[in-house]
């Protein structure tokens, strides 16, 4: 098994200051409950979709700001794959990842509380970060722009994943994988595909068309497969253990028409970056893509794509 990489320490210190410096993005999850959202008066209302689904997992996108002392500051998580705000309750859970050099750095922290942060006007901004000061701004004439933040804990250590493992791979040709995917609110119903490709970010799903039912755009689906079946001719170097079979929490975003009359259906996948059972995960995912690549003809590495 390839060895974890971590950044403690001196290094760790280093890589925050290097995301601060630049205003990294971030992507950060968390997982849903029934009544984390924040309704007229203060009250906690009720998710719009009425399922009580507590796996319900929330992606947000933010940017680093600043570090003080042992805290954290980011811009004020905006929604990415859901719809409610994030309600920035001190101890909650989170994950949060950004790209460095060759790696995905990631890891967990909790919420401090709300923030406000302040920039010099005449300082230059990621668009991201320049609109919420544009929605946000009062007083024009002010030597100071305030956006909205939020204060979270530094981490003891940062988990690193190579990038390479978030690029798209297709199964070797000779390898047909039977996927099951299904709604977690939908008992009894399932789907079958085939892979046709897949991350530790994203897997693609293969569908005839005229067996595809309309699926809701950012919808949740349970992905089940066998990145090896054990009946097919393909035998990758890799412990008996790689080759169970795998289930993955997926938001829908896409069905795209293939050339031999295929419906392509992209899921993102959310929800493993939170918990050790699901970082175990992303590094089994990641194990697969490489040995899915060795198997490919050389012109499609995609480290040797233009």
């Amino acid at each position: 098994m390839r060895e974890r990489k971590f950044a403690v320490g001196s290094e760790c210190k280093k890589l925050l200051e290097a995301a601060v410096e630049k205003k990294l993005p971030a992507t950060i999850t968390c997982k849903g409950t029934a009544c984390d959202i924040i309704g007229p008066g203060g009250k906690a209302a009720e998710r719009s979709n009425g399922t009580g689904d507590t796996d319900n997992w929330q992606v947000y996108k933010s940017n680093f700001l600043s570090l003080r002392g042992n805290k954290i500051i980011l811009t004020q998580p905006s929604p990415h794959l859901c719809e409610e705000p994030l309600e920035l309750t001190p101890g909650t859970e989170i994950s949060i990842a950004f790209k460095k050099g060759y790696n995905k750095c990631l890891f967990t922290t909790r919420i401090i509380g709300p923030q406000q942060f302040e920039f010099d006007s005449d300082e230059s901004l990621p668009y991201s970060i320049s609109s919420l000061i544009a929605a946000d701004a009062d007083d024009t004439s002010s030597n100071c722009s305030v956006v909205p933040a939020m204060a979270v804990y530094c981490p003891e250590h940062i988990e690193k994943f190579r990038r390479r493992a978030y690029n798209r791979t297709a199964p070797p040709v000779d390898l047909t994988i039977p996927v099951t995917f299904w709604s977690p609110n939908e008992s009894g119903k399932e789907y079958q595909a085939v892979l046709a490709n897949i991350s530790a970010g994203g897997i693609g799903l293969a569908i005839p068309s005229d067996e595809y039912t309309q699926l809701e755009e950012n919808a949740q689906y349970e992905i089940k497969f066998n990145p090896f079946p054990p009946d097919s001719c393909f035998t990758p170097d890799a412990p008996a253990g790689r080759q169970q079979t795998i289930q993955l929490r997926g938001r829908f975003r896409h069905a795209t028409n293939r050339t031999d009359g295929l419906l392509l259906l992209g899921f993102q996948l959310i929800g493993l970056e939170l918990t050790e059972q699901g970082r175990s995960t992303l590094r089994r995912l990641g194990r697969i893509v490489s040995l899915y690549e060795r198997q490919q003809p050389l012109c499609c590495h995609s480290n040797l794509r233009q």
